[in-house]
């Protein structure tokens, strides 16, 4: 909600302003914009938790892997006899 007040507020500026129409206030909406620590970080977040989800995933499904063949090997064992 706060971030939809910014990027209103920023956006109220004209686009094409020389340095003169600079104000305080549209300095102090372009900050609010872009130090935007969340929005900046998420790249780094999502890589991290991608790729912690999917050593999971592998190790689930290693560990089960080991334990269809482990267990259709003693079913041949068992049929051999």
């Amino acid at each position: 909600m706060l971030d939809a007040h910014y990027w209103a507020e920023y956006n109220s500026y004209d686009g094409s302003m020389d340095k003169s129409e600079r104000t305080e206030e549209y300095l102090k909406a372009q900050k609010n914009v872009t130090n935007d620590t969340a929005r900046n970080l998420v790249p780094i977040t999502g890589v991290i938790f991608s790729l912690l989800t999917s050593i999971i995933v592998l190790i689930v499904g290693l560990i089960g892997t080991y334990f269809k063949l482990k267990r259709n090997k003693l079913k041949a064992i068992h049929n051999m006899r």
